[in-house]
């Protein structure tokens, strides 16, 4: 995930509202097509991460694709940054289902899947690319629906300062 792609660098300091909006537009015609509604709450000052930027956005397109999957028709998507203290966290929440508890422990292994046609790796390769990033993700319970939260550190410039604080969720 941080190698180099030919001469560029693939690591770079990133914005993780711009990352959550590429993520959604480049999808945005399979959210129409399904109905979909996403609401998105932004961290009011932009948090910044270090990352690769096309694995998150592949990560929070595969959680939202699976919401979309499983709910069909009318899936409610929200999706929520904040930073706490020295993490990023990306919140994906939706109004489908949720996992059940036998998969609970096993979702984020793969081939783990509920779905018929599922091949199981998408949680794995969300988990994969957090960890990737120093972070991780969870399932949160949740009353209604999947709830899945991403963590990441901030990015912290020379002086050991985070670059912005959010100063919690807005």
């Amino acid at each position: 995930l941080f190698a180099k792609s030919g001469g560029k660098q693939v690591v770079q300091t990133l914005a993780v509202n711009t990352v959550i909006s590429e993520a959604i537009a480049e999808i945005e015609p399979q959210i129409e097509r399904a109905k979909a509604k996403v609401s998105i709450n932004l961290c009011k000052q932009d948090c910044h991460l270090l990352g690769n930027k096309s694995a998150l956005i592949g990560a929070l397109q595969n959680l939202i694709n699976n919401s979309i999957e499983i709910i069909g028709e009318r899936a409610e998507i929200s999706i929520a940054s904040y930073c706490l203290q020295d993490d990023v966290y990306i919140s994906i929440q939706d109004n489908g289902p949720g996992i059940g508890p036998e998969l609970k422990k096993s979702i984020f292994e793969p081939f783990v899947t509920a779905r018929e046609k599922g091949t199981g790796l998408g949680l794995a390769v969300v988990k994969s690319v957090a960890k990737a990033h120093q972070g991780d993700v969870s399932l949160l319970d949740s009353e209604q629906g999947a709830h899945f939260c991403i963590r990441i550190p901030q990015f912290m410039n020379e002086t050991n300062e985070t670059s912005t604080r959010c100063g919690g969720k807005n």
